[in-house]
């Protein structure tokens, strides 16, 4: 059993190295459980590797990696909350997939 089928928020079938690569199945495993995450702490978990912390624009990757797969969650079934507060995020199943 891998660790997004033990989180109760994740379909079973949901699994995000299926569908995601690189910084953005790294970005969905940091937000399996829900909670909203703010864009630094998202940020510091990607380049958590770089010793420098990634490139100066690090935060502006990270948002336009969320933006660019806002559309690829929905089609399966999340949607990515970004009205938490400002930098602020949430990953959560919409109505249509906790049925």
């Amino acid at each position: 059993m891998n660790a997004l089928s033990k989180q109760a928020s994740f379909k079973p079938d949901f699994e995000p190295s299926r569908h995601f690569k690189g910084m953005m199945r790294e970005i969905i495993l940091l937000m399996a459980d829900g909670k909203v995450r703010s864009l630094y702490e998202i940020t510091a978990h990607v380049y958590r590797d770089d010793e420098d912390g990634g490139p100066i624009t690090a935060e502006n990757v990270v948002k336009v990696t969320l933006c660019h797969n806002r559309k690829k969650l929905r089609q399966l079934g999340w949607e990515l909350d970004g009205r938490k507060g400002p930098g602020k995020y949430r990953l959560y199943p919409t109505k249509a997939a906790q049925k």
